[in-house]
């Protein structure tokens, strides 16, 4: 899977979440689970989700 970010947004996330986009993988490692997200039109097909990050639930 590839993953793209902006780098401003994971600097954010990093100091607002205590984690950045780098540690995502991490979450694939466990359960998850994953649907598509259709709250708006993106122009592109996204997906939301769900699984634990040292412990904590996050949403990706």
């Amino acid at each position: 899977m590839r993953f793209i970010w902006d780098e401003n947004k994971r600097q954010s996330n990093i100091s607002n979440q205590g984690f950045g986009f780098v540690d995502a993988y991490i979450v694939f490692e466990g359960a998850t689970f994953t649907f598509e997200d259709e709250r708006y039109a993106h122009g592109e097909q996204r997906f939301i989700t769900i699984g634990l990050l040292r412990g904590r639930v996050v949403f990706l």
